[in-house]
């Protein structure tokens, strides 16, 4: 399944070598971050956004995380036709949604940049232990589970093919396992006097 392939790189791309992940790294990732998530705030120029979609995807080809910018593309892409799609429709189709859409995507494809080049423990070191840094570690637990959910169903001979539909079945079950999952660190946590 190609989702498999796609979680595979979600855990394995920040345990990579490269100019990236390196902690040096961390301020500038976390600087550029912010500089993105406020350029809303100072410009509404579509053409500033391209620039760094482009600027983005180039960082995230460089770390060869092919499927990861693939599956961003593809849900934004979606997302974007239904949009402009209800805009027109309507006729409030303007250059303030366009660039709204460009810089959901600037955002989204900064923060897989992150997440893609950090480590956990890089945060853990400049953070501190905090709810971000346990959030943050949460995903990759979160992510180890969705593979053994995959894992468990192709063993059953469970095909999802490109049906998006039979993905429901999927969710589902990673939801029930994601809240169990929670529910005991939850209890574990608070046995240890974390509140």
């Amino acid at each position: 399944m190609w989702i498999r392939r796609v979680v595979q790189e979600f855990l394995e791309k920040p345990y990579q070598r490269n100019i990236f992940t390196k902690k040096s790294s961390l301020y500038l990732k976390t600087i550029y971050i912010i500089l993105v998530i406020i350029m809303r705030l100072f410009s509404t120029d579509p053409r500033l956004y391209l620039l760094t979609i482009i600027f983005n995807m180039i960082i995230l080809l460089w770390i060869r995380a092919y499927r990861s910018v693939l599956l961003t593309l593809f849900i934004w892409v979606s997302t974007l036709s239904v949009i402009l799609a209800i805009d027109y429709l309507a006729g409030t189709l303007t250059i303030d949604v366009l660039v709204n859409i460009l810089h959901s995507y600037a955002t989204i494809t900064s923060f897989l940049i992150l997440y893609l080049t950090t480590p956990s423990h890089q945060l853990r070191d400049l953070l501190g232990f905090n709810v971000l840094v346990f959030s943050y570690t949460l995903i990759r637990s979160f992510l180890i589970e969705a593979l053994e959910i995959i894992d468990s169903l192709d063993s059953r001979g469970y095909e999802i093919k490109y049906n998006i539909l039979r993905y429901v079945n999927i969710m589902y079950i990673f939801m029930r396992n994601i809240d169990n999952r929670a529910s005991i660190l939850e209890e574990a946590l608070r046995a240890r006097g974390l509140e």
